[in-house]
């Protein structure tokens, strides 16, 4: 919440409105990425790095956005929504506007300030902390009594519809459903979800940002996805009953073992892996066994490596190097790979030393500056009291 002065402060600035203020955060995924789009399980949960929004209705048909991170303002009369093709990040906001209108919700012009200490591209999610912030916040200012349930699909609506992603309710439902101290076990082939305790009053997650910028609407992502139902079909032909890769046990992958094209097998195991291995790791949460946990962090980034073959030399070097010291018990790819951060399950001693001398190697083996966070488990998006 560092944040809430300087937004309070530019928003009044600028504008004249009466302002509601909240906070948006960013999320995490401890196990699980890639199976979402399969049906399988996941432990996503928000972390205390996001986004402050002032927002307030100004009683006119013009909104006026300004992103005070990048300096960057944007007006448009709200009954004529249209891409931005200068500024990206305007057509999340976009997007979750032009929901609201398709759905009915009578809502007029706003004034909106927004910043924050969540970094772009990174795999944490600030798309989502964007939409989901801006649908709470018009929910609020125009009075519309909308639900959880209802912010979810507005804002999956608008990443599906308006920007055309391709993207699950996971990173939503993190960012909408998270429990301070609490990881989200979610699964994502009927939005069940537990909220299991976190007792981490010594340990935190250090996320490595590898500074290696994450396309949201990447080919390789889409290659891995038109993977997994190629798999489907193939499996079909020999087990009928089988509708997403959630359906396959590791037994009845390994009859068929033979019968797939070697490379698509290999994806398909990793899947029917780590679905398994989220289900394990769950005990694991529930019996506060980290040791455990932090085997299954590097089993999982081992098969994102070798079997999916979505890492990066720079991913694989953090994980490799976490194993040096005592006090990280595990870490792994965190996100659809090919950069972005690497999360690590570190016990709180000699952290800043640790980081420190990583911070040196990745310098020495890239030439390439590395920032890392430590973050804790906070609450979902919410007003500003």
């Amino acid at each position: 919440m560092a944040d809430l002065s300087r937004i309070r402060n530019l928003y009044y600035q600028q504008f004249e409105s009466k302002a509601t203020f909240l906070y948006s955060p960013g999320r995490i995924n401890l196990l699980g990425d890639h199976t979402d789009y399969n049906a399988g399980l996941v432990m996503p949960a928000a972390i205390d790095f996001g986004i402050t929004f002032g927002i307030g209705k100004n009683n006119t048909d013009e909104v006026n956005i300004l992103a005070a991170d990048r300096n960057e303002r944007i007006t448009f009369n709200i009954n004529k929504i249209e891409k931005n093709h200068k500024k990206e990040w305007a057509n999340f906001l976009l997007g979750v506007i032009d929901q609201f209108k398709r759905n009915g919700e009578k809502i007029g012009g706003f004034d909106l300030v927004f910043g924050g200490d969540l970094p772009a591209c990174a795999g944490l999610s600030s798309s989502t902390a964007l939409e989901c912030g801006l649908s709470f916040g018009l929910d609020r200012i125009f009075e519309l009594g909308l639900s959880k349930r209802d912010h979810l699909s507005i804002t999956h609506k608008a990443d599906k519809e308006f920007m055309g992603l391709n993207r699950t309710y996971m990173d939503q439902f993190a960012n909408l459903f998270s429990v301070a101290n609490h990881i989200i076990y979610l699964d994502c082939k009927n939005l069940y979800h537990e909220h299991l305790e976190l007792e981490m009053s010594s340990f935190r997650f250090v996320l490595f940002d590898t500074q290696i910028k994450l396309d949201l609407n990447s080919s390789e992502y889409n290659a891995r996805r038109q993977a997994c139902d190629d798999a489907v079909e193939t499996v079909q032909k020999y087990i009928p009953q089988v509708k997403t890769l959630r359906d396959l046990t590791p037994e009845a992958l390994d009859k068929i073992k033979n019968k797939m094209y070697p490379p698509l097998y290999e994806k398909t195991s990793f899947i029917v892996d780590e679905i398994k291995r989220v289900e394990e790791a769950a005990r694991d949460v529930r019996r506060k066994d980290w040791d455990a946990f932090g085997r299954k962090m590097y089993a999982s980034h081992d098969g994102l490596r070798d079997k999916y073959k979505v890492s990066c030399p720079e991913l694989d070097f953090l994980v490799e190097k976490s194993k040096n010291y005592d006090n990280i018990k595990g870490a792994r790819l965190m996100g659809t790979g090919f950069g972005g951060c690497v999360i690590a399950l570190v016990k709180m001693s000699n952290v800043e030393e640790m980081i420190n001398d990583v911070k040196k190697a990745y310098k020495k083996k890239f030439g390439k500056k590395l920032i890392a966070y430590k973050a804790r488990i906070s609450n979902s998006t919410s007003l500003i009291a």
